[in-house]
């Protein structure tokens, strides 16, 4: 599982998202897929960078690829620091 940490009216909000794949795994590349109908959307468009928490580990990860596909956006997010080789197992 999946979650992006986002800023809330109460400090910070855990968001799931189920639509994700890596894109690579030499430099770590994870392509997350949202909609603009979705409540991430509006925070991903506009920040620079990003927490995921894959399982109960929190990871930082810039975001330095966004593209429109279609009705989706896909925000390519890359690990600046720490084991992505333990965060590539969590995923599986």
């Amino acid at each position: 599982m999946l979650s992006v940490v986002v800023p809330s009216d109460h400090g910070k909000e855990k968001v799931k998202t189920d639509h994700y794949f890596v894109a690579s795994d030499e430099p770590l590349f994870i392509g997350l897929i949202i909609s603009p109908s979705e409540k991430l959307w509006p925070y991903m468009k506009n920040a620079d960078s990003v927490i995921l928490e894959i399982g109960m580990v929190s990871y930082s990860f810039r975001i330095p690829y966004k593209i429109e596909v279609g009705r989706n956006s896909i925000f390519f997010v890359s690990l600046e620091s720490g084991d992505p080789a333990s965060m590539l197992e969590a995923l599986k």
